[in-house]
């Protein structure tokens, strides 16, 4: 959801829409190499749940790159929107409850929802969500860094 980090993948994204999705829950229960939690979406028992999110468009080329970062644990679905039909996520192939992600990881999806305007109450509900120190500081300091450079 992060611009910046979205454009050092595929530097032909750019944003063009909020969107909403309801009956949906944004967690981070998809298994990452590195232990931790990455987000996906899950379908909701509670037709009151939104995940709230950013549209992006990549030039067509560029796809495979993206498919290259996020696709690994991941599936493409095509997926109808607040007012979008047919967007392209990725969702997680399998989920583990007990994951959490990194606090840097966390921060990274807070900055990206407060950059473009999410509602207060679902950046709230991001912030609240556990999340854990990562062991590797050299990548904490790598995504600090992504931090401290959109302010």
């Amino acid at each position: 959801m992060l611009t910046r980090r979205l454009r050092d993948r595929v530097s032909s994204a750019h944003p063009i829409a909020i969107a909403s999705l309801s009956g949906h829950r944004l967690n981070f229960h998809k298994p990452s190499k590195d232990g931790s939690g990455k987000c996906t979406i899950d379908p909701s028992d509670n037709p009151n749940d939104v995940v709230w999110g950013v549209l992006f468009e990549i030039d067509k080329d560029q796809e495979k790159v993206l498919d290259g970062f996020e696709g690994k644990g991941y599936s493409e679905s095509f997926i109808e929107v607040s007012g979008f039909a047919e967007v392209k996520t990725y969702v997680a192939n399998r989920t583990d409850k007990i994951l959490v992600p990194f606090h840097w990881y966390k921060d990274i999806v807070v900055a990206g929802a407060i950059r473009h305007k999410l509602p207060d109450g679902y950046v709230a509900q991001i912030r609240a969500v556990e999340s854990k120190d990562d062991p590797d500081k050299q990548r904490e300091l790598e995504a600090r860094k992504i931090l401290d450079s959109i302010g």
